[in-house]
């Protein structure tokens, strides 16, 4: 990502979220994805945000079905952002299930 003067929450959430995706991806079986259950988001900066981002996800470890991460964002100047951040794993057959619920078409597996 390259220069922004004031980057949304939301897209370094989105950061966040797709770095402790990747973290997880080993541990899912054929047909599972995961699903963000709570981000926990401090920003640690209030100015512009400059160059490239980069999120780092480490994996805190998993009570019951929830996997728990601390994931940081980095800016070239530093830290940007940290957040704690929960997900689990679903099949594809909860998937649709949440998806009929929400009356739109099934979520496709992250990359």
């Amino acid at each position: 990502m390259n220069t922004h003067d004031h980057l949304p929450m939301s897209r370094i959430a989105q950061l966040m979220e797709q770095a402790a995706a990747r973290v997880l991806r080993p541990q899912l079986e054929d047909g599972e994805t995961s699903l963000a259950l709570s981000t926990n988001l401090t920003h640690a900066v209030t100015g512009p945000i400059s160059g490239n981002l980069r999120a780092v996800a480490t994996y805190r470890g998993a009570a019951g079905r929830e996997h728990r991460f601390l994931v940081h964002v980095f800016d070239e100047s530093g830290l940007v952002a940290s957040a704690e951040h929960s997900r689990t794993i679903v099949g594809v057959r909860r998937n649709a299930l949440l998806a009929r619920r929400a009356g739109k078409a099934p979520l496709p597996l992250p990359m």
